[in-house]
């Protein structure tokens, strides 16, 4: 399994980005939707050969990581709400 860490931004809105394989060719992983942190990304016919077959490829198994700003400025936190709407106040009992 391959490790990918993304920045939000492209979590939110899609990444594109391509990795080297252990042979050396490139592999591209990209998603257009929002991707959620500890998804696996599963990448066909690009993992590693199946035993006695060595044509033929098994899955690529990629895992993200969503690499979360450690603060946000104050006009940062009003632009998120301006997107999502302010946080309601939970009540869990």
């Amino acid at each position: 399994m391959v490790r990918l860490t993304i920045s939000l931004t492209e979590a939110l809105v899609g990444f594109q980005t391509r990795i080297k394989h252990l042979d050396g060719h490139a592999v591209t992983i990209a998603k257009e939707k929002v991707t959620i942190p500890g998804e696996v990304i599963t990448i066909s016919k690009e993992g590693m050969p199946v035993k006695d077959q060595y044509d033929v490829f098994g899955n690529l198994y990629v895992r993200v990581t969503v690499a979360f700003p450690s603060s946000l400025s104050a006009e940062q936190k009003r632009s998120v709400e301006a997107l999502f709407g302010k946080p309601k106040i939970r009540e869990e009992l």
